[in-house]
């Protein structure tokens, strides 16, 4: 019974560390997914912007043509602030696809590896679970040598016959006091039949002499 409750807690128990492991791996793809999310976001911008471009050099062109000095000019600063908004973006994005890479390869490796690291982890806890039931076993064992050694042990014997003479004692003493009671019944039911067998008798006699039969 207690090995299979060992071996029950083996599933129950807390911190389990393929728990852990499952933990770290759902860690892992959570931030994948908001890495590349992220990228999305950047891709989107950058597009965005390049398309903005397209426009402000349209407008640029037609400002110039009206000879529209003031608008060229925060058109043209437009421009600029938007470039270096871009030459940030690809630079983002070039840490953010490296960065993603490299989590990809991460997250590979612990997807292929949990199974190894799964039927790893089983073995050494079965065996856990195992020396941990011979350890109870020979408690168990060591246990029922002592109480052997205990029932074989000169001073357990000695009570044990002395116990039995007292029985046997007790016994005699009972079988004595039920003899003695029988014999006190056999005298008592001996001396009601003489009583009997005397009445019989004058009973008898009086019928020989024609007397009247009276019952006393």
């Amino acid at each position: 019974m207690k090995f299979f409750k060992s071996f029950l807690n083996f599933f129950t128990k807390e911190n389990d560390p393929l728990a852990e492991y499952e933990n770290n791996q759902i860690k892992v793809k959570e931030s994948l997914t908001n890495l590349l999310f992220q990228h999305s976001k950047a891709v989107e911008k950058q597009g965005l912007i390049l398309d903005e471009n397209e426009q402000l050099a349209l407008d640029l062109e037609d400002s110039i043509k009206a000879s529209d000095d003031d608008l060229s000019l925060a058109l043209i600063e437009k421009l600029e602030l938007n470039k270096e908004e871009l030459q940030f973006l690809d630079e983002q994005l070039i840490g953010l696809s490296t960065t993603i890479s490299e989590l990809k390869e991460t997250k590979k490796d612990i997807d292929s590896s949990k199974g190894r690291y799964s039927d790893l982890l089983s073995i050494h806890e079965s065996k856990k679970v195992a020396l941990q039931a011979k350890k109870e076993m020979l408690g168990q064992l060591n246990e029922l040598n002592e109480s052997r050694a205990s029932l074989n042990s000169s001073s357990y014997l000695t009570k044990l016959k002395d116990e039995i003479h007292k029985a046997n004692a007790q016994i005699s003493l009972i079988e004595d006091e039920t003899n003695s009671s029988n014999k006190l019944q056999a005298l008592r039911k001996k001396r009601l039949k003489n009583e009997h067998l005397n009445k019989l008798n004058i009973l008898k006699q009086r019928v020989q002499t024609n007397s009247t039969v009276v019952v006393k």
